[in-house]
């Protein structure tokens, strides 16, 4: 005789096991379905457990984002904005067999989690008002709030796993940003400056910022347009020139009469390329080639010791590329005069330096048609350590005197985010300047890389002024003595 039955045991609470032969994932309760024969009268069943921990972790708000399945950004505040409809899963198979809520401390927890199995963890952090985006781990698809931990196991060793969340009033739209120098136009200046934009995020929340702890030292937009709506800073119409320069509390122009000024209806005229080839007093080098190499041009019959080396190149299409050899030494003087287009590109890495130029040397390029910067030029920005690359001279890819007799393009890719430009000198586009680039992406975090900086930066070398090549150099007044007039009173 055979009689069939049930035979449970009991895991105690204590013992860091579970349950191998069931679905759940934290059982303590054995079952398995037994027979036994009268003839035998013995009952063997093997126990099948597997080793179990407590899985929990916090969740924090930080300001910085780490994409993957890897955070180790450390501990931050607390979300305040959380409620009890904001949980934390377990899932499997794509599944949710367990939530948690996230307690007053913003922690959570599952108890007897067993370790021989793989799961998603993941984190609902949607508000009424979309406050809050995945920093790490990344988002799920396209729900930036859906934060998720793919095919984790989890052991004694690693049990916890913490959430990371942006507030998502962080992300605002591309901008440029200009430091110590001016800026012109012939219509309007519009650069949007991030309200996050601050100390906090190493970012100088100003249109004109200043290039060294002289907050004096930023300039001014300066407009032919007469609205002074022209110039905007802001999308409130009631401060539209509230960030032209920096706010006192971060090292800006405190109690200065000229905090913020700018002008419109100012007359800007600009020579033409022809304007500027007739007040050449040197006949230039003519040069056919239509890609760039000063290094050739070093070792060609016509360079000599002269004081400013100008060369004009005829091609009707020029390129300009890190391999061209542009790395000037002090004291080198260059202007490079092309009868038709300049592109620049960079054929390397992120980062790499197409032009280089001293302290004391000169470098300009003087274009009949325009200068397209494309957008290979300039260096690739990570969520996870966006202020790494801050605008100075040093960290600038391009620098000297460009300037275009049509437009000034500074060329996007088709899907960003767009690498972070940082040029120095002075950048001129006298029919227009075309400022495509941005770091914000459909379905990422990458718009919060713009409270960190602008994604277009311009610094100005005063020194490229004093140098400016004696032959190019037009007298902006003119003055003659003549004999002096007697005027009768009437």
């Amino acid at each position: 005789m055979t009689t069939q039955g049930t035979l449970g045991v009991t895991i105690p609470t204590n013992a860091p096991y579970v349950c191998c032969n069931g679905t759940a994932y934290n059982s303590k309760v054995c079952s398995y379905s037994v027979s036994v024969s009268s003839s035998s009268g013995n009952l063997t069943q093997d126990i099948l457990v597997a080793p179990a921990v407590t899985v929990m972790g916090n969740i924090f708000e930080t300001t910085t984002s780490q994409p993957g399945n890897v955070c180790n950004l450390g501990a931050g505040t607390q979300p305040s904005l959380l409620t009890a409809a904001n949980r934390v899963y377990l899932l499997r198979s794509g599944t949710a067999i367990a939530n948690s809520m996230i307690s007053s401390s913003g922690s959570y927890s599952f108890s007897n989690v067993r370790t021989d199995w793989t799961y998603n963890l993941q984190l609902n952090a949607s508000t009424t008002d979309n406050r809050y985006s995945c920093a790490c781990p990344s988002p799920v698809g396209s729900n930036l709030s859906l934060c998720q931990y793919s095919n984790v196991s989890f052991s004694a060793e690693t049990p916890s796993r913490n959430f990371y969340l942006i507030d998502t009033r962080m992300a605002s739209t591309a901008w440029f940003q200009i430091f110590g120098g001016n800026a012109f136009a012939t219509g309007s200046i519009h650069s949007i400056v991030p309200t996050a934009c601050n100390s906090a995020t190493s970012c100088a929340d100003a249109l004109m910022a200043s290039v060294s702890s002289n907050s004096l030292s930023s300039g001014f937009p300066v407009s032919q347009a007469t609205d002074t709506n022209s110039i905007q800073t802001t999308n409130d119409a009631l401060s539209y020139h509230s960030y032209i320069h920096q706010t006192p509390s971060d090292g800006g122009r405190a109690d200065n009469a000229n905090n913020n000024s700018y002008q419109v209806g100012s007359q800007i005229q600009l020579a033409s390329y022809q304007e500027l080839l007739a007040k050449l007093t040197v006949v230039p080098e003519e040069r056919t080639e239509s890609t760039l190499d000063l290094a050739s041009w070093r070792s060609a019959s016509f360079w000599g010791s002269e004081d400013t080396h100008f060369i004009r190149v005829t091609a009707p299409e020029v390129l300009l590329t890190d391999q061209s050899h542009f790395t000037l030494t002090p004291g080198e003087k260059i202007l490079v005069i092309v009868n038709g287009n300049l592109s620049i590109r960079n054929t390397g890495v992120s980062n790499t330096k197409i032009t280089q130029v001293p302290e004391g040397a000169f470098l300009g390029f003087i274009v009949s048609g325009n200068i397209t910067i494309e957008n290979s030029v300039g260096a690739d920005i990570s969520l996870s350590d966006p202020s790494a690359l801050p605008a100075t001279r040093d960290n600038a890819q391009l620098s000297g005197v460009f300037y275009a007799n049509e437009q000034l393009i500074v060329e996007a890719y088709s899907d960003p985010p767009d690498r972070k430009l940082i040029a120095a000198g002075t950048f001129v586009g006298r029919q227009a300047v075309d400022l495509q680039r941005r770091f914000e992406t459909d379905g990422t975090n990458n718009a919060i890389l713009n409270s960190y900086q602008a994604v277009e930066n311009f610094i100005f070398r005063p020194d490229f002024v004093a140098n400016w090549p004696q032959g190019l150099r037009i007298a902006a007044t003119n003055w003659r003595q003549i004999n002096p007039r007697y005027v009768p009173a009437e």
